[in-house]
C-alpha cells in the first residue's frame, strides 16, 4: 500500500528574497513622495508664521502709529536693545511672555525670556532648533529676519539706518514706503546658528559686487570668527552663533541683508577660524562700534533651492536662489524710486 506525502506550503528562501526585494523597490518609490508631501506641509506652515508675522507689524503700527524699529540705539548703552521679534510678541499670542520682559532692561539679565523658543518664530524645516546656552545667557533661535537694506545697516553711535523695510530708531510709517508695501520685503527666511564673522570695522560704503570680495575683506580685516558649519555648538572658533538669539535687535542676529541673493555661498574668514559660509558684520550696532554698520547677513533656508519671504503687504513669496542679484536687491528698498512686482 503507497503512502501520499503531502508537501508542507510555504515560502522558498527565493521566493522570500523576491518578496522582499519587491518591497525594498516600493519602498525606495514611496519615500521621496512621503518625504515632498512632509516638505510641502513644513512649508505650508514656515509661509503661516512669516505671514502672522508681518500681520503681528500691522497691529503694532495700528497701536503706535508706525512699524517697529529693529533697534533702540542711545549712543550710551552697548548691546541690550531689544529686537522688533520682541516688540510684536503681544500680536503673535505671546502676550504673556512680553509681559514678563522688562523691555527697558537688558535682555542678557532676562533669561527666562531670552531662552524661551517661539514657535512662530522657527521654521519647521530647520533642523537647529536648539536653545543656546552661553555661561549665565540663555538664548532661543529664530528663522525669520527682519529686511536691514542691501548693505549700509547703520550709522554709529545713533544712526541713520538703512534702505530696508526696518531700521535702527526708526518711526516708520506708510508715507515712507514710497516703493509700495506690495513691492518691499519685511522678513526673509534665514538659517540658525549661522557662522559668521563681526567686528573687522573700516569697511567701504560702496555695496559689495560678490560674496568673494566680502570673504577677501572680512579675512584680512580681522574680524572674529563664530563658528564654521551651520548647527556648530563648539569648534575652532566656537559657536556658530548668528541668528540664536530672537531678543537681539542686530542685523547677524534677528536680521538679514540683500547684499547677495538667497542661498549664495558667502566664503568669510576671520581670527579663530578657518573660512566658512556664513555672514558679515563689519562693525556690530551699539555704542562700543565708531564705524557705520556694513553687513552681508544671506536670506538662507533649508527648503530645496529657494527661500520664502513675505511683503509689508503680507502677501508670502517663494523665492529662487537664482533671482537676479538687481531685482532682489530693489525688493529689499523701500523708497529707491524703483519699484519692481515680485515674482
Amino acid at each position: 500500500m503507497r503512502r501520499s506525502h503531502s508537501r508542507t506550503a510555504g515560502f522558498t528562501l527565493i521566493e522570500l528574497l523576491v518578496v522582499i526585494a519587491i518591497i525594498a523597490i516600493l519602498v525606495a518609490l514611496l519615500l521621496p513622495a512621503v518625504q515632498a508631501v512632509r516638505e510641502a506641509a513644513r512649508r505650508t506652515q514656515c509661509q503661516d508664521h512669516l505671514h502672522n508675522m508681518v500681520i503681528a507689524v500691522h497691529n503694532y503700527m495700528t497701536n503706535y502709529g508706525c512699524v517697529p524699529p529693529s533697534g533702540c540705539y542711545d549712543g550710551v548703552t552697548n548691546g541690550g536693545t531689544w529686537s522688533i521679534h520682541a516688540r510684536i510678541l503681544p500680536f503673535v499670542e505671546q502676550n504673556s511672555l512680553y509681559q514678563t520682559a522688562d523691555l527697558h532692561t537688558t535682555y542678557d539679565l532676562q533669561p527666562q525670556v531670552a531662552g524661551q523658543g517661539i514657535d512662530v518664530y522657527l521654521c519647521p524645516s530647520d533642523p537647529n532648533d536648539k536653545k543656546r546656552v552661553s555661561g549665565a545667557e540663555e538664548h532661543y533661535p529664530v528663522c525669520y529676519g527682519y529686511n536691514a537694506g542691501t548693505w549700509d545697516v547703520w550709522q554709529n553711535p545713533r544712526g541713520p539706518g538703512g534702505n530696508g523695510a526696518f531700521t535702527g530708531n526708526g518711526k516708520l510709517r506708510d508715507a515712507n514706503y514710497t516703493d509700495g508695501m506690495s513691492n518691499t520685503v519685511a522678513f526673509s527666511e534665514v538659517r540658525a546658528w549661522t557662522p559668521y564673522v563681526r567686528d573687522g570695522q573700516d569697511f567701504s560704503a560702496v555695496t559689495p559686487l560678490s560674496s568673494i570680495s566680502v570673504g577677501s575683506i572680512s579675512g584680512a580685516n580681522g574680524g572674529s570668527m563664530k563658528g564654521t558649519r551651520f548647527g556648530e555648538e563648539s569648534g575652532p572658533a566656537g559657536q556658530a552663533s548668528g541668528h540664536t538669539e530672537w531678543v537681539d535687535p542686530r542685523v547677524h542676529q534677528t536680521g538679514f541683508t540683500a547684499t547677495f541673493t538667497p542661498n549664495t555661498v558667502v566664503p568669510v574668514s576671520g581670527s579663530g577660524g578657518a573660512a566658512a559660509d556664513g555672514d558679515f558684520n563689519n562693525c556690530r550696532e551699539g555704542k562700543s562700534c565708531t564705524a557705520p554698520t556694513y553687513a552681508a547677513v544671506t536670506s538662507r533656508s533649508w527648503h530645496p533651492g529657494s527661500v520664502q519671504c513675505v511683503l509689508l503687504d503680507g502677501t508670502v513669496k517663494t523665492i529662487g536662489e537664482n533671482l537676479d542679484l538687481q531685482v532682489w536687491r530693489l525688493m529689499a528698498q523701500r523708497d529707491d524710486g524703483q519699484p519692481v512686482k515680485v515674482p
